[in-house]
């Protein structure tokens, strides 16, 4: 830029009116209220109103929105911790079940291996016409191998097991 030009805009007074109320001595305007000056003269102040106006609309809108989404979320937080529990609460009747029919089926392998040892003959007859139980047998015994909390947690013997079955035997 040129030195010199302008400078004359720097030095500028304050107006006759406003020079009036702060007394006789005229005052010298920054640069920066100058510039504001200008610039505010050139924005139309109907359109300054217009756009605030607009923020204003758009300020209730979003808070309107935040708070059905508040709102929202508050009710679906209740159901989540709805489901949740019911989700906990079939999982643990869902593990309870496991844990029966594992004891089940332990028995009735123990049973089996029980009758195999008192009758081996009629057993052995049995596996002869019917090949695929013993396939089946094989395959639960291979998926009952897997420990699961009740066979880390307890050790029964085959009395114990047997101990309910025994009561109706007699």
């Amino acid at each position: 830029m040129e030195e010199g030009v302008g400078d004359e805009h720097v030095a500028q007074t304050l107006p006759p009116a406003a020079e009036a109320e702060q007394g006789t001595q005229p005052s010298v305007r920054s640069p920066s209220e100058m510039f504001v000056n200008l610039i505010g003269g050139m924005v139309d102040q109907d359109d300054v109103r217009s756009i605030i106006t607009q923020q204003v609309m758009m300020m209730n809108r979003f808070e309107k929105t935040n708070e059905k989404l508040e709102c929202f979320n508050t009710l679906e937080a209740g159901r989540f911790n709805m489901a949740m529990e019911q989700f906990r609460s079939h999982t643990r009747v869902l593990t309870d079940m496991k844990k029966d029919l594992d004891s089940v089926f332990r028995r009735i392998r123990l049973l089996r291996g029980k009758l195999a040892r008192q009758y081996p003959e009629m057993f052995e007859a049995y596996e002869k016409e019917h090949p695929e139980d013993e396939e089946e047998e094989e395959e639960e015994e291979a998926e009952s191998d897997k420990p699961t909390t009740q066979d880390e947690g307890q050790s029964k013997d085959s009395d114990e097991l047997l101990n309910p079955l025994a009561e109706e035997d007699q």
